[in-house]
């Protein structure tokens, strides 16, 4: 019995840091419709998680733009999120490029995965998107 209890309390503990985030991006930016592939909404979303300390990332996307039709990506990802083991502060500073900010849906993703990153503190952003050729920024400070 005292091994199925440590069993249990051991399993309990590794995936306390597991988490995850889903949503679905319309794509409405000044009045305009704007769709992705799925594969660049995994893309971006595991590259983001990435940058701010994810590990175990596993994103998977419905709808997009296919060979069948056009509709909104819904995003689905699972992750650990990172153990913080000293006091180590690293700044981030993530924005979108003039050639393909997406700035709509990289902001969806950005806010979606801060909601769960307790390690992350927003020093100051950009993420008003007008258009989708906006550009976002943002400066985070990321607890390591």
């Amino acid at each position: 019995m005292k091994t199925l209890t440590l069993a249990a309390a051991l399993l309990i503990s590794a995936s306390s840091f597991a988490t995850s985030v889903s949503f679905t991006y319309f794509g409405n930016e000044g009045g305009r419709q704007s769709y992705y592939a799925c594969d660049y909404a995994e893309d971006q979303t595991a590259a983001h998680l990435e940058t701010l300390g994810a590990t175990n990332i596993d994103v998977r996307c419905n709808g997009g733009i296919n060979n069948w039709s056009v509709q909104p990506v819904s995003v689905y990802a699972t992750f650990d999120l990172p153990e913080v083991t000293g006091s180590a502060v690293e700044t981030v500073e993530i924005e979108g490029d003039t050639f393909n900010p997406a700035c709509g849906l990289n902001v969806r993703i950005i806010s979606e995965i801060l909601k769960k990153m307790t390690n992350v503190t927003v020093l100051k952003k950009n993420d008003s998107c007008a258009f989708a050729t906006t550009n976002y920024y943002y400066k985070l400070n990321v607890a390591r």
